[in-house]
């Protein structure tokens, strides 16, 4: 099967920080080059125990190889995992974008019990087709794992930070997530649990893309 890995790839175990939605687009931009040697922050197995994470980091801070290295390694620990450009899925249905032995593994996938992780890709090249693009991408991510496979999914969205509306895009996705919730129903759920967690990715060195 081919290797979702980049050659030259470097594991340099990066961590992650929460997200601050109230500081400016170039504070945060800032804080994700330059403050990830100052203390710990949250871990790869950490953020995917969560359904669905946002990672954000500027351009040129490795976010594209870091979660293709990300999909690899989880492949190679026998877990079903998949890294997907969401500027296709805007254009194609999910199958389409899966190569054939991808293709597969997911059809595995749909049959089994087991876990999803799913991997979508930059957010910012996906809005720059159309206004709708995202939308119109997460659509077919969703429509392509089912009402039966929500359950059984774990995702990792990545963006520029400053491609990234938090509150628009991130209510977009948690629409996608629990279409049946209502606004009211939303508002409590949040208080109980976190359903998306916003993260904002420390960059600990200097990485390709």
């Amino acid at each position: 099967m081919p290797s979702f890995r980049p050659e030259g790839f470097i594991e340099i175990n990066r961590t992650f920080s929460d997200f601050q939605e109230s500081a400016d687009e170039e504070a945060t931009a800032f804080d994700s080059y330059f403050t990830g040697h100052f203390h710990q922050g949250t871990t790869w197995d950490s953020l995917l125990a969560s359904q669905c994470s946002v990672v954000l980091a500027e351009a040129g801070s490795g976010k594209t190889w870091e979660l293709q290295n990300r999909a690899e390694t989880l492949r190679e620990d026998g877990r079903l995992a998949f890294f997907i450009p969401l500027e296709r899925l805007a254009q194609n249905s999910l199958e389409d974008c899966l190569g054939h032995e991808d293709k597969s593994h997911f059809e595995s996938w749909q049959n089994s019990s087991d876990e999803g992780l799913f991997f979508l890709d930059a957010v910012e090249e996906a809005k720059l087709a159309t206004r709708h693009a995202f939308e119109k991408a997460l659509q077919s991510f969703f429509d392509g794992i089912g009402v039966k496979g929500l359950k059984r999914v774990r995702m990792v969205v990545a963006s520029r930070i400053s491609g990234w509306r938090s509150r628009d895009d991130g209510a977009m996705l948690r629409k996608f997530l629990d279409p049946g919730e209502t606004p009211k129903k939303r508002t409590t759920k949040r208080r109980t649990k976190k359903v998306l967690a916003t993260l904002l990715q420390r960059i600990d060195s200097a990485s390709s893309q």
